[in-house]
């Protein structure tokens, strides 16, 4: 009779402890992260910048809730590979993120760019 209220016990404790856990991580946030410089790709400086990618953000996260989108802000072209190379040997590459056309090359030789098809949910390395 002790024998089962004991293992009663450590059973519903288990229970419980699997929906708290489960309600912890379904609450928790997608977060995207999202590679961007500053201005245009022809080094013309623009002060609409930001406001174009926080109104495209806010967007997206209201199209998609429990999706939240994060980005390093001032960036410059100038200093955009440099930092994505940063970025990449960290282990902390954004999720999404602009390509420069001098990089490509470069990006698909470290085996950074992947693509996934929707259609047969297979996964792709450039």
């Amino acid at each position: 009779m002790i024998m089962n209220k004991k293992w009663s016990i450590v059973f519903w404790s288990i229970v419980i402890v699997s929906l708290l856990a489960g309600l912890i991580y379904w609450q928790t946030p997608i977060v995207l992260r999202l590679g961007v410089f500053i201005g245009g790709s022809w080094n013309v400086p623009s002060a609409s910048t930001y406001e174009l990618i926080d109104g495209i953000i806010a967007q997206f996260e209201q199209d998609h809730p429990g999706v939240r989108v994060q980005y390093d802000a001032g960036i410059s072209l100038n200093d955009y590979s440099s930092w994505m190379s940063d970025k990449i040997l960290e282990g902390s590459c954004p999720d999404v993120f602009l390509l420069i056309e001098g990089d490509l090359d470069l990006y698909k030789k470290l085996g950074v760019l992947k693509m996934k098809c929707t259609l047969c949910q297979g996964q792709f390395k450039f």
